[in-house]
């Protein structure tokens, strides 16, 4: 007779004092342990215990397909009607579709870990078939595995946790002010929205803005929210300037995660004005009627319950999983009244301001997509420049600008994957890359004695990325441990401009001194570049400084620890070398650079590559956006050539 099996199922590190008691229980025996974060796996094995991770019942292929499915699903989600009317007629304000303009959001930060953690647990409790599952009732994984458990039937011990803690652990994520933590918690948010609209408030006019009927010069609005965009901003803003054809104005959202956008237009002296400046009493109260019409409607989707069924993934109902993210969305965070004050502040804008044409740098997130749209239903020509990388991904088939200025080939090749119209794309390469074809940027040994590292010494590079601490853990290890094997090596850290230096660091420090190495640096402010140029190989997950390295003529080392499938095809191409273990990492790197036959292949990969993805580096990418914004001017309805 076989032993009776308990599954343990813990996403939190967090927890793990809470199943504590049930490990050492003579009530459960035969214990399966699975850790679905890199932190709970970290804790459990500093404590000793034995566990499996998700990646030993999930393929890089299924997590491929289950991120595709989070998009289609909320597509489907938005047909489902709600006594008789689909979700998305229902959610229109001034004839926009506030379904379709939020939809990235809600994939990018909520719907897609739901469907991944949703496929990942009801795998593993079917491959595991237990008698008994113990997990901690907290977040979309506690509600999960109880949604799965009644479904089949299985006995659940669901740990519940209290109030105390589920502060504690707010206060933690708020003190890190780790950006795709604090999204993932729309709890958090709610609090924090309503702390950062009570400060708004304070300022909002009084009076409508008067519309100005005097405009001699061409008005250009570029709409930015993140301080990435000044660097595509700027050269062209310089030439349109010097030319002294066109007015140009940035209209820059003030985020609460992301505030320093503004700064960094002024920095660069390019004039920029706050969104929220705009806003008036009247447009305050206009959205306050509608946020009465949300809550008139999450009323009517609480009790249709055949809407409810309607959402439904690999036989687990969602709606359950889900309804806290649309309570977010509808009342608590009242997102959806977010974009409605976007669209209302918009058309205010682009009325008084008389503008000409609407140039936005991201049309995926809420911000910039709606600015797209309302343009377009103001009958303004609309232009998208394009100021990172375009993901393959079903989501961006979705670009609903007049014109797409495309950084290159590949850029191209995926809009007509998923749709779009051959004539909306005009290649241009990225201006913001100008200044390296150019030498604008002045290459100095100062970074050397800015970074305190030897010149005598090779330097490897780690870029970046503003992923939650947990998913940052597995490859600051990786690569810190690497190096306690080249010790005449020494490692730059440069963090992404969205992380915070002193919580990264200090984990950072931790991890260098649990491995003994001292060979490391960490920085956010020093030039990006400057410190590329001085590497001798470039480590990073997917970021776009990998391309900037390629252009910069460096070779990369991609690191994907993640059991998923590469987000960007650095290593695909050839351009890069593809890490997907901790164990490859170090002949990886001695590969690049010792063995002349592997640099080479590099070299050949990545100039095509980098034409693939910039167009050609001849540093007139700016100019081409400029000629692009001029034709645009004189006729937006006509086809350009580049």
């Amino acid at each position: 007779m076989s032993k009776k099996k308990t599954l343990v199922i813990l996403s939190s590190s967090s927890h793990i004092n809470r199943i504590k008691p049930y490990l050492d229980s003579s009530n459960y025996q035969n214990l399966v342990v699975v850790a679905l974060t890199f932190d709970v796996q970290l804790k459990l094995k500093t404590e000793g215990i034995d566990f499996r991770t998700p990646k030993e019942y999930i393929t890089e292929n299924e997590y491929k397909k289950v991120d595709e499915d989070a998009w289609y699903s909320l597509i489907q989600w938005g047909d489902s009607e709600i006594f008789g009317r689909p979700l998305k007629k229902i959610l229109t304000y001034n004839e926009l579709n506030l379904w379709n303009l939020v939809q990235y959001e809600l994939y990018d930060f909520f719907i897609k870990y739901i469907l991944k953690d949703t496929y990942t647990i009801e795998r593993i409790i079917a491959c595991e078939d237990p008698n008994t599952i113990v997990a901690v009732d907290y977040g979309h994984q506690g509600k999960i595995v109880s949604s799965i458990c009644e479904i089949k039937k299985i006995p659940l011990d669901l740990i519940s946790v209290s109030f105390i803690d589920e502060m504690r652990e707010y206060f933690t994520i708020l003190a890190s002010m780790d950006r795709n933590k604090i999204h993932s918690m729309p709890k958090l948010l709610k609090y924090l929205f309503r702390i950062r609209e009570w400060q708004r408030r304070r300022s909002i006019k009084s009076d409508i803005i008067p519309i100005n009927e005097i405009n001699s010069q061409e008005k250009i609005l570029v709409i930015a929210h993140t301080k990435n965009h000044a660097p595509v901003v700027k050269p062209i803003y310089e030439i349109l300037k010097k030319n002294n054809t066109c007015d140009v104005n940035v209209i820059c959202l003030d985020s609460i995660v992301n505030n320093d956008a503004i700064k960094e237009f002024e920095a660069k002296k390019i004039p920029c004005t706050v969104f929220e400046s705009y806003i008036t009493k009247d447009i305050d109260v206009k959205v306050e009627k509608f946020k009465n019409y949300l809550v008139k409607t999450f009323s009517d989707i609480e009790i249709d319950t055949d809407f409810q069924k309607s959402f439904v993934y690999v036989g687990i109902p969602m709606w359950p999983i889900v309804k806290d993210v649309f309570l977010y969305f509808f009342i608590s965070r009242q997102r959806l009244a977010d974009i409605a004050k976007y669209i209302e502040t918009l058309n205010l804008i682009y009325k008084s301001e008389k503008a000409n044409l609407v140039v936005a740098l991201n049309v995926v997130v809420p911000f910039g997509k709606t600015a797209v749209c309302v343009g377009n239903a103001l009958n303004i020509p609309t232009l998208y420049v394009e100021h990172g990388l375009v993901s393959e991904h079903p989501f961006s088939g979705d670009m609903p600008a007049t014109k797409i200025a495309a950084s290159g080939d590949y850029t191209k090749n995926v809009l007509l994957k998923y749709g779009e119209d051959p004539t909306k794309i005009i290649l241009t390469g990225q201006p913001k890359y100008d200044l390296l074809y150019d030498k604008k940027l002045n290459f100095n040994d100062n970074i050397y004695r800015q970074l305190s590292i030897k010149r005598d010494l090779d330097v490897i590079v780690l870029t970046t990325q503003p992923h939650p601490i947990e998913n940052m853990m597995k490859l600051y290890r990786c690569v810190i441990g690497t190096m306690k094997n080249m010790t005449d090596k020494q490692l730059v850290i440069k963090l992404h401009p969205a992380e915070v230096l002193s919580t990264r660091k200090k984990i950072i420090d931790k991890i260098c001194t649990e491995f003994n190495v001292e060979n490391v640096k960490i920085t956010k402010e020093a030039n990006l570049y400057e410190i590329l140029n001085i590497s001798n190989v470039i480590l990073t997950e997917f970021s776009t400084t990998a391309l900037e390295a390629m252009i910069l003529d460096k070779p990369v080392i991609t690191i994907n620890l993640t059991g998923e499938s590469d987000r960007m095809p650095y290593a695909k191409s050839g351009a890069a070398i593809g890490v997907y273990d901790e164990q490859e990492l170090l002949p990886a790197i001695e590969s690049v650079l010792y063995d002349k036959n592997v640099r080479k292949e590099l070299s050949k990969n990545r100039e095509k590559f980098v034409y693939e993805q910039t167009y050609k580096q001849d540093g007139n990418a700016s100019m081409r956006v400029v000629k692009l914004i001029n034709q645009m001017l004189e006729n937006p309805n006509s086809n350009y050539s580049h």
